[in-house]
């Protein structure tokens, strides 16, 4: 084991280089093994048009993350967007087009 703020050092053989790619190519390539079961809920969306061809989004969100049976993550927040859009796209511009 190094110490921190030193390169890391692997022994690769040409047989486990092979494999990692193998395993990267089949498409489960998983950082975790197993991997975690996660979940992201996004709720409490709230829009408003604050004039010049903008939007005002205010959302909360949830992230909910289980491994194994005994770990698990939850975080919580929210945030707050502003997206521009142009005039003719944008919500209550008023042009009807």
């Amino acid at each position: 084991m190094g110490s921190p703020g030193e390169a890391a050092y692997f022994d690769e053989t040409k047989e486990s280089l092979a494999w990692r790619i193998r395993r990267y190519d089949s498409g489960m390539a998983w950082a975790e093994d197993p991997p975690s079961r996660t979940r992201h809920l996004i709720s409490n969306v709230m829009v408003r048009y604050t004039g010049e061809n903008q939007l005002t989004v205010r959302s909360a969100f949830l992230v909910y993350r289980n491994r194994l049976q005994t770990e698990t993550d939850i975080y919580a927040g929210g945030r707050i967007d502003t997206l521009r859009v142009p005039r003719r796209r944008c919500f209550g511009a008023g042009s009807g087009a």
